[in-house]
């Protein structure tokens, strides 16, 4: 009887001590998810922001532009790739290199691409940073913003 109660309280405090542990357990890999989450937010919002203007100097600036803007965040896109969607950073490296080659050919006034070769790649490039700004709306289940057409109403 003496034993049994013994084992009783033995195995009370035993288990208390188990679920304090697993409870602790629980309560840092939430805050651990917390975390992640919350640098994954500021992480597509940084990233989405920078392939905004490279879709824009893509369309009005130059090759050279786009070079210089890419190359100025790589170090940030190295650092955080971890925390931004995979698909995400395959498609920059390959909008990265891209970039760079057809800069090398305009640079080297290259006469083996036609120019319409060139307009081509341009385009493909612009297509290429369109579907990095859709994978981060994907990633944060946000729906793309789609402007209406502006109409001029005659009166």
């Amino acid at each position: 009887m003496i034993l049994g109660a013994a084992l009783s309280i033995a195995g009370g405090v035993i288990g208390s001590v188990v679920m304090a542990w697993v409870n602790s357990l629980w309560t840092r890999y939430n805050r651990m998810q917390d975390i992640i989450a919350q640098k994954k937010i500021e992480n597509n919002q940084l990233a989405f922001s920078h392939m905004k203007t490279v879709e824009g100097l893509l369309v009005q600036g130059t090759i050279d532009q786009v070079n210089s803007e890419i190359e100025k965040h790589s170090d940030w896109y190295f650092s955080n790739a971890i925390f931004l969607p995979t698909k995400f950073c395959e498609k920059w490296l390959t909008l990265r290199s891209g970039v760079y080659l057809v800069s090398i050919h305009e640079k080297e006034g290259d006469r083996t691409i036609t120019p319409e070769q060139l307009t081509d790649e341009y385009q493909r490039l612009s297509v290429l940073a369109k579907e990095l700004l859709i994978i981060i709306y994907k990633d944060m289940h946000i729906n793309p913003v789609k402007p209406k057409p502006f109409r001029i109403v005659k009166s």
